[in-house]
């Protein structure tokens, strides 16, 4: 009779751990969906190029369903034609605008996304900035991965966005957005 007790406990036991450890990964694995949705409202993201160091910073407003209602960037002229103190600060930075109907995202359900972003250069930029002054554009693709740090809206904290072509520069960019 005691070694059926045993059996019988010992079955309840791994049963109750199954049970529990199946309720932690499906529990887990339906926080960590991500979709469109995930993507929304504002980020601003730190990027760095890969080989001639040079900075920028955009502002981007997904509006989770693929598209953008805004964006900015701003890159350090230092790379196109040096910091220029005369100038005003605006000047001694190449500033675009993002082209919502131009531009979309899709981000998977592991968090893992691609974007397509069309700046336009501002008009009363400097001349030195790419891809060839005031009112040209060019196309960054760039792939983001979402966090898992998510908000109760369901709305992501922190990306990761790696570039193909960071400021028309035909080269990589990386960094950080920030939400």
């Amino acid at each position: 009779m005691s070694k059926r007790r045993w059996v019988g406990s010992g079955l309840l036991v791994v049963l109750g751990g199954a049970t529990l450890a199946l309720s932690v990964f499906v529990g887990r694995a339906s926080a960590a969906a991500f979709s469109n949705a995930s993507y929304a409202n504002r980020y601003e993201c730190n990027l760095t190029s890969d080989d001639n160091f040079f900075t920028g910073i955009a502002i981007l407003n997904p509006n989770g369903s693929g598209t953008y209602v805004k964006g900015m960037l701003w890159v350090a002229t230092n790379q196109f034609a040096g910091a220029d103190l005369s100038l005003p600060p605006a000047q001694n930075f190449c500033i675009y605008t993002l082209d919502v109907s131009g531009s979309s995202y899709s981000i998977g359900g592991n968090g893992l996304g691609t974007e397509v972003l069309t700046w336009t250069a501002i008009m009363g930029d400097n001349a030195a900035c790419p891809p060839g002054g005031p009112g040209t554009t060019f196309t960054m693709s760039d792939s983001t991965v979402l966090s898992l740090n998510k908000r109760p809206s369901g709305t992501t904290l922190l990306t990761q966005t790696s570039s193909n072509n960071f400021a028309n520069q035909d080269e990589p960019g990386y960094g950080p957005c920030l939400k």
